[in-house]
């Protein structure tokens, strides 16, 4: 009886999991949908990846609905993709993709309001509403396709990084914007793109990085209890050794906020002002103390 309630419960759990990917992956999607037709459709400019090209094929056929493109577009990205790659990965993507599609053919209506006139203001508006999107659907472990199938398949294949498939990509779609428009148009298309990957990063790990202190001291105890004590954060003793007398270390290590870092540094310079200290940024930090992992 227990066993059975206890199976209960991790079957609700997951559940409840899967419930909160799916409604953050589309609420992704319909932020990104938004962003895209409220904002750069209007003005003719593009968005990054396959849904850029998608774009393009719309403006050149307009009779064919831009959801209708990202599907007709991605179909036989999947169709590789499902026999190259993961497939739990494949899966979420292709749940992403279907998502995008419905959603832009739902927001279609904005592309008529010209929100934003000015075409300056909407390439902004509109890379950092999309990519707050596409961010928030990466949050979920999940992606809109396209790209991210491509560039998967080209770094099992090829060895080429995600990065480097993207820039690919979005160089040619801008490229024959350009000829097809004007070069303003593909300038203005750049830098929403540029808009989009910023606002994807930050809605991915935070608008605020915390800060990694790596020091090393020859009196390792009393900074370790003078940053526990005075800022209230973990540290962690990690032992080394100089490269050139191959004398035994402690390094300390600990995270921090970017409030605390002119507070932490005072602390190390009190103690032992002939320390050696880095100070990096984190890309992510998870658990106690800090921001829990998103869904």
């Amino acid at each position: 009886m227990l066993l059975l309630t206890q199976l209960r419960g991790k079957i609700d759990s997951s559940t409840g999991q899967v419930i909160g990917r799916l409604l953050l992956v589309f609420f992704g999607c319909l932020i990104t949908a938004v962003g895209v037709n409220a904002f750069l459709v209007p003005h003719n400019l593009l968005t990054a990846g396959v849904s850029g090209i998608a774009l393009l094929a719309h403006y050149l056929v307009p009779s064919i609905g831009l959801g209708v493109w990202v599907l007709i577009l991605n179909i036989p990205i999947f169709g590789l993709g499902w026999f190259m790659i993961d497939r739990q990965f494949t899966i979420w993507s292709f749940i992403g993709m279907i998502a995008l599609s419905v959603c832009l053919e739902a927001t279609g209506f904005l592309a008529d309001m010209n929100i934003l006139p000015d075409l300056y203001m909407a390439l902004i508006v509109g890379g950092v509403i999309g990519g707050i999107g596409v961010g928030l659907t990466f949050r979920a472990r999940a992606s809109m396709g396209g790209t991210d199938i491509i560039a998967a398949i080209l770094r099992r294949k090829y060895s080429m990084t995600i990065g480097t498939a993207q820039s690919i990509m979005n160089v040619i779609i801008i490229m024959v914007l350009g000829f097809q428009f004007t070069l303003e148009k593909a300038m203005a298309s750049a830098f929403s793109i540029f808009a989009e990957s910023w606002a994807m990063d930050k809605a991915i790990m935070g608008l605020e990085t915390n800060k990694a202190l790596m020091i090393i001291t020859e009196h390792p105890r009393e900074v370790s209890e003078g940053l526990m004590h005075r800022l209230r954060r973990g540290v962690t003793l990690l032992d080394g050794h100089g490269g050139y007398l191959g004398e035994a270390k402690q390094i300390v290590y600990c995270i921090i906020s970017p409030r605390q870092l002119s507070l932490a540094k005072g602390i190390v310079d009190s103690i032992d002002p002939n320390s050696f200290t880095t100070v990096t940024n984190t890309v992510e930090v998870l658990g106690e103390g800090f921001k829990r992992s998103a869904i």
